[in-house]
């Protein structure tokens, strides 16, 4: 288990690394990230299927993707 942003999680993915993504959305975003801090960027070709959600009582959703 790897936890990290954009880049980090984005390298991980393109090699190969990654079985498993999670991602918590955030009903409330604080300030703002750059584009290059993007997990996905524009033109990827990452196939994710979504195997699971869950939601928090603080109202964040996790969602579970795995590679296809």
């Amino acid at each position: 288990m790897s936890y990290g942003f954009g880049p980090v999680a984005r390298t991980m993915l393109q090699n190969g690394l990654l079985d498993e993504l999670h991602i918590g959305i955030n009903p409330v975003f604080a300030g703002k990230g750059k584009l290059d801090e993007m997990l996905i960027q524009q033109g990827a070709q990452e196939r994710l299927a979504l195997i699971g959600t869950r939601v928090l009582d603080s109202g964040v959703v996790m969602l579970t993707y795995r590679r296809q």
